[in-house]
C-alpha cells in the first residue's frame, strides 16, 4: 500500500488551477499482440487505467514511510492518516540529526550506495527534496500537509 504526502486539498486545487495530468497506464489483461479482456475489473475492457498526475504530491509504499516519518520524528498515532504544519514538517527536514544526513556525511567516495533502514540514501534524498516541495507549497495555500 502507498501512502500519498501533499498540501491538504490538493487534488481539488490541482482541478481547479487545471494542473493536473493524465496518463495512460497499459492495465496487465493486455498481453503481447491480444485484445483487452473485456471482463477485466481493472480497465472495464478498455486495456489501460488513466492515472492523474499532480504536482506536489508523492506516493512512498507503507515501509519506507514509516522510516521517513520515524527519521523525522513524526507521530503516526493510530492509523495512516494525519497532518502536519509545513513549517513544523520542513523544521523536521532540516534537522542535522537526521539518519539520512548522518549516513551522507559518513559515505566515503567509492562506497556502495549507503541503505538508509531499507531505502538507498538517493532514494531519500529524492524524498525528503519532494517534501520540501511540498511544505513550501502548503505554505503558500497556508494549508497543512496530509499523509494517507
Amino acid at each position: 500500500m502507498a501512502i500519498g504526502i501533499m498540501p491538504e486539498g490538493n487534488i481539488a486545487y490541482c482541478a481547479e488551477h487545471n494542473l493536473q495530468t493524465t496518463q495512460k497506464l497499459w492495465c496487465f489483461c493486455v498481453e503481447d499482440g491480444e485484445e483487452p479482456n473485456p471482463e477485466c475489473s481493472e480497465c472495464g475492457g478498455a486495456g489501460y487505467t488513466p492515472i492523474v498526475k499532480r504536482p506536489y504530491e508523492v506516493y512512498i509504499n507503507e515501509d519506507n514511510f514509516r522510516l521517513i516519518w520515524n527519521d523525522l520524528g513524526v507521530e503516526l498515532g493510530d492509523g495512516m492518516f494525519g497532518l502536519i504544519h509545513p513549517v513544523m514538517l520542513r523544521r523536521r527536514l532540516n534537522n542535522p540529526e537526521l539518519s539520512v544526513r548522518q549516513q551522507a556525511v559518513n559515505t566515503q567516495p567509492g562506497d556502495a550506495p549507503t541503505i538508509f533502514g531499507g531505502i538507498t540514501l538517493s532514494q531519500a534524498v529524492g524524498y525528503y527534496t519532494r517534501l520540501r516541495d511540498i511544505c513550501d507549497e502548503a505554505e503558500k495555500r497556508e494549508v497543512h500537509v496530509v499523509w494517507g
